[in-house]
């Protein structure tokens, strides 16, 4: 789970840093896809402990 956590997170700094003067929808954009990402991340119950 934290693999797949950080590589989102890189993914929404790499585009963030991209950005040059960037619109309320731009960011919203990227703000968006790296939440649907970590809501992935977290949906996926193979990352979860099963005891």
């Amino acid at each position: 789970m934290l693999r797949a956590t950080y590589s989102a997170l890189e993914a929404f700094e790499a585009e963030m840093r991209v950005l040059v003067e960037p619109s309320d929808e731009e960011v919203f954009g990227v703000v968006e896809k790296v939440v649907l990402a970590l809501n992935a991340v977290d949906g996926d119950a193979s990352h979860y402990d099963r005891r």
